[in-house]
């Protein structure tokens, strides 16, 4: 059985980029635009990773990483955060409440 890889991610090209090359390598992808579908999406189809832009516009990826690991089906769910910036790395705002790693 395919992995199944859910990419949340709202730039066109990316999301092209992404899906060409993991369907390349056996994976299920499965492409939403914006964080909100995403969200349902990760909930609904409990993919085995989820690959998510970091900012996007309203609901971005941190906010959607939060709220999948409030859900029971995604506290394990491996999220990754992308972004196509050269911003510097925000620690605490990747940092999960209540616990000491980021």
């Amino acid at each position: 059985m395919a992995t199944k890889l859910l990419l949340v991610e709202d730039s066109l090209s990316i999301q092209t980029i992404v899906e060409t090359t993991f369907t390349r390598e056996g994976f299920e992808v499965m492409v939403v635009s914006d964080a909100l579908d995403g969200l349902h999406k990760a909930q609904t189809l409990l993919p085995d990773i989820v690959l998510a832009d970091a900012s996007m516009p309203g609901l971005d990826g941190f906010q959607l990483c939060q709220r999948i690991r409030q859900s029971a089906s995604g506290r394990h769910m491996p999220v990754v955060l992308l972004t196509s910036g050269f911003a510097a790395y925000d620690k605490t705002k990747a940092k999960p409440k209540g616990t000491g790693r980021a």
